[in-house]
């Protein structure tokens, strides 16, 4: 469920999703928009003190286009690996490690494109791109994230992405080849806590959001 409530980093009300394990999946919102070389998404969240672990979260994907049926070609496809002219999509989550990192998780990027590595089943599940050390996300505070994707030349891997973690940079990765068409950009961006994971235990589990920008540079922290 989705839910306006008062508080917030800045500004005095922030969105509060809610998930009921067995009952709904939590909720989430898109929003498509103009794409640009470089997108940049700054948002504020907060996992509740009983938050448990998340199975998707903040997603930016590529669609065909902004129109008609093309406006929805970078959603779904969970297990397969995408055309390089039909999507590709990078997600900021928390990364539990199958139940090892402590709930929520860790930060991570939970990537598909059409040159994504195979998972040991042979099916194509998002790939992770995460710094080899980093601290447990905190649950009860506010924290500012930031992600950047550089869209690639088609026919060249210099594509790139890159995030933030209350101002500090956590993992830049080069070298990508995100698609093989111009038309393919960057252009709608899922803001959700979808909860399903197996290892997930508690019956209610919470996140909040707030002050959420998208940005063709690097917007940063906001507020004292």
């Amino acid at each position: 469920s989705l839910g306006k409530v008062d508080g917030g980093p800045v500004g005095g009300r922030s969105l509060r999703v809610e998930a009921h394990l067995g009952k709904d999946t939590g909720g989430g919102l898109t929003k498509w928009f103009k794409p640009a070389p470089a997108v940049f998404v700054r948002f504020y969240t907060r996992f509740d003190e009983q938050c448990d672990y998340v199975h998707h979260f903040v997603t930016l994907r590529a669609n065909k286009s902004l129109r008609g049926r093309d406006k929805w070609s970078g959603f779904g496809g969970a297990g397969v690996k995408p055309d390089g002219d039909e999507r590709f999509s990078t997600a900021l989550e928390p990364w539990g490690n199958w139940g090892r990192n402590p709930p929520p998780g860790r930060w991570n990027f939970y990537s598909y494109w059409h040159e994504m590595s195979a998972a040991p089943d042979r099916r194509y599940w998002g790939n992770g791109f995460r710094p080899a050390d980093q601290p447990d996300i905190e649950k009860g505070k506010w924290i500012c994230c930031e992600f950047m994707l550089k869209e690639n030349t088609p026919g060249k891997r210099d594509g790139e992405q890159a995030y933030w973690i209350d101002g500090t940079l956590r993992g830049h990765w080069k070298g990508i080849s995100w698609r093989n068409s111009p038309a393919l950009r960057a252009n709608a961006l899922t803001l959700e806590a979808y909860i399903t994971d197996r290892w997930t235990k508690n019956p209610v589990n919470v996140v909040y959001f707030d002050n959420v920008v998208i940005a063709k540079d690097y917007v940063g922290p906001s507020g004292p």
